[in-house]
């Protein structure tokens, strides 16, 4: 059995900082995947994030599959990649 490829993305949103604030994180941290500005919240209101940090997992079907409301863990990342792949 030949193991199937799955595209996986993510992307960061740095929420209510200025663009300036964003950027100096995301270099200061080696931060390399896309990252998003959520200047006004907007997003966070629509994916309902209460709490930071928190990883929302979403599958193709732009379904949230779940939401880790704390630091993500390796294996809490393992695990959640598992139930969407």
């Amino acid at each position: 059995m030949q193991a199937q490829k799955k595209d996986i993305v993510f992307l960061g949103i740095d929420f209510q900082e200025s663009s300036s604030d964003a950027t100096s994180f995301l270099q200061l941290h080696g931060i390399t995947y896309l990252a998003g500005l959520d200047a006004n919240g907007s997003i966070a209101n629509k994916y309902g994030v209460t709490s930071l940090p928190q990883t929302i997992f979403i599958d193709r079907k732009v379904t949230v599959t779940n939401r880790e409301p704390q630091e993500l863990t390796i294996q809490e990342l393992s695990r959640n990649l598992q139930l969407i792949t």
